[in-house]
């Protein structure tokens, strides 16, 4: 079975596809172009990266957080 495509919403939790720990998590911020700002979210310290090194995380609270802020079609 072919797993769900999540989009990428501001707002959500991700980890990095090139970070040390995996347990560190940070808050999308914004999104321009083909670059991702994200905010740490013990020191609100904030960097860019490249939107293909997104991963959503999988969790319960991170879905429910995805659906409401995800516009209703």
């Amino acid at each position: 079975m072919e797993k769900e495509k999540i989009p990428i919403v501001v707002g959500c939790n991700y980890h990095t596809a090139w970070q040390k720990s995996k347990a560190m998590r940070f808050v999308l911020a914004e999104i321009k172009g083909d670059k991702a700002r994200l905010i740490t979210r013990n020191t609100n310290k904030d960097f860019w990266t490249n939107i293909s090194d997104l991963i959503f995380i999988d969790t319960s609270y991170n879905h429910r957080k995805r659906l409401s802020l995800t516009p209703k079609q």
